[in-house]
């Protein structure tokens, strides 16, 4: 979709398949590339597309396994959330060489159920939300990839399940079933954070849908 012409007009550009391809869970970009998680490829593991030509994106390299459901990419390397895997945490993939990623490590951690993660502008500090198990987010010192620590765990109101969250700058964002969005201060890790703000997306009324699914903080 071109939206070089909004707030007037978008442009429906096309419809993208390959062989064996239909379907994606999450896609996150970074430079000319796009990572496809959750797909009904690879066994759910990345792909990787080059748009260097934004309207004919190039197939390149499939991730290794096991299962992506989303991941956060940063300087070449990719952190990749395996909720839905024994153990369900998180792997490291290298993507330095586009047509062969390559796993660097895996990351694991007592009732890991790892849907999304994040980490600060200088890698510093790691986050994970767990969709199930503990529901909450959780805060890792990965100063050292051999021995990341846990910071800190963030309980909201209501002990509700965190869905997704982002670090920009010194703040988390988080969206949270039943207790709406949620704005952490944590620019004095290892410090227990403070919360800056929160919204409460859900009225108390309907039994369909509750909460904050996702938030995006960097328009």
């Amino acid at each position: 979709v071109d939206l070089q012409y909004l707030p007037d007009s978008v442009r429906h550009v096309k419809n993208w398949t390959f062989s064996g391809y239909t379907t994606t869970h999450t896609i996150k970009s970074d430079g000319n590339f796009l990572y496809l998680n959750g797909a009904n490829y690879n066994s759910g593991g990345i792909v990787v597309l080059d748009v260097t030509d934004r309207e004919n994106p190039v197939k390149r390299g499939n991730g290794p396994a096991p299962y992506s459901h989303d991941c956060f990419v940063k300087n070449d390397t990719v952190y990749a959330a395996n909720v839905y895997n024994p153990n369900s945490g998180m792997s490291i993939i290298s993507v330095t060489n586009k047509d062969i990623p390559q796993l660097v490590g895996t990351f694991t951690y007592p009732n890991a159920v790892c849907h999304n993660v994040w980490t600060s502008d200088d890698r510093r500090w790691l986050l994970t939300t767990d969709e199930g198990g503990s529901n909450h987010l959780k805060i890792w010192d990965a100063a050292s990839l051999t021995n990341i620590t846990l910071a800190y765990e963030y309980i909201p109101y209501q002990n509700a399940m965190v869905h997704n969250a982002y670090f920009k700058g010194d703040t988390i964002f988080m969206a949270h079933y039943r207790a709406g969005i949620i704005a952490l201060d944590v620019h004095n890790l290892p410090a227990a954070p403070t919360v800056i703000g929160y919204y409460d997306t859900y009225n108390g009324q309907g039994l369909d849908y509750q909460g904050a699914w996702n938030v995006y903080p960097y328009y």
